[in-house]
């Protein structure tokens, strides 16, 4: 876009050194110059104008951006987000972000998980620990993904109100954690996931009947509601910790800011055998 700009800006100077050339001494050539600047002037403010409205976003550019421009869409290392509160997701940044997981599709639309943001460095550091070093700061956020769906009735608090569909559960999760993701992308953030986290945890994370990470002192008081139902559920005693997502600006001058494995395409496109024979 700024060489569009630079290029009719040379454009309109060379316009205005031709007119320059072609007057004459005199009152009338001093008038035609300044008609012409003033056209020139017109030109340069209606060209602004027309630049800057199709300054827009296009869509359809928004994977090649993350994969090309962004710098950031792979996991970040530990150690690699900036420290200092000023570097720290804005209170309007978390809010979209989760506004837009909540967009996410999940099973019969229930919407039947919770996100929290802790933004306490010292909690966040309780719940990442530092196993494999520093990562949560005061220039990071770190979300807590919980979901309903995962314990049995012996464990609920309501004894059993919602059915235990841990496929569901865990799977309704793992799409709001992707699209919140891509939220924090967008804006220009990186992300780190942790599904397994420092602080002691009934090792049956994934047993129905086990309690898991307990995430009571956080997700107390919390109700999320049945996209489907409107019904409204306690959150604490019902929903289960899943992962945890730490949230940060990337230190891109650091030695390794981001991981380097590979990203194989592992997909492909199904053909029916009669057609792939043609």
């Amino acid at each position: 876009m700024k060489k569009i700009k630079i290029i009719i800006l040379a454009i309109t100077v060379i316009i205005l050194v031709f007119g320059l050339c072609s007057c004459t001494n005199g009152n009338d050539e001093l008038a035609a110059l300044r008609t012409q600047l003033s056209q020139a002037n017109t030109q340069i403010s209606s060209l602004q104008s027309a630049l800057d409205e199709a300054n827009v976003y296009k869509p359809e550019n928004f994977i090649d951006w993350v994969e090309n421009d962004s710098q950031i869409w792979r996991t970040v290392m530990y150690g690699s987000f900036l420290t200092d509160a000023a570097s720290a997701p804005t209170q309007n940044d978390i809010q979209a972000i989760l506004h837009y997981a909540s967009l996410a599709p999940t099973s019969n639309g229930n919407a039947d998980y919770f996100l929290i943001a802790v933004t306490d460095p010292d909690e966040q550091r309780n719940i990442i620990g530092e196993d494999y070093g520093a990562v949560t700061s005061s220039g990071t956020v770190t979300i807590l993904v919980l979901s309903d769906r995962l314990y049995n009735s012996t464990v609920r608090a309501d004894g059993g109100t919602v059915a235990c569909q841990p496929d569901r559960g865990y799977y309704d999760a793992g799409i709001v954690s992707g699209y919140l993701n891509t939220a924090a992308l967008s804006l220009g953030y990186g992300t780190r996931f942790f599904m397994s986290i420092s602080l002691p945890k009934d090792n049956g994370q994934f047993d129905s009947g086990a309690i898991g990470y307990d995430v009571l002192k956080y997700a107390e008081s919390f109700q999320y509601e049945n996209g489907s139902t409107g019904e409204m559920v306690n959150v604490c005693g019902n929903c289960k910790f899943v992962c945890a997502i730490v949230i940060g600006t990337v230190n891109l001058q650091a030695g390794a800011g981001v991981t380097d494995t590979a990203y194989p395409d592992n997909w492909s496109i199904w053909i029916p055998p009669q057609e792939a024979q043609k």
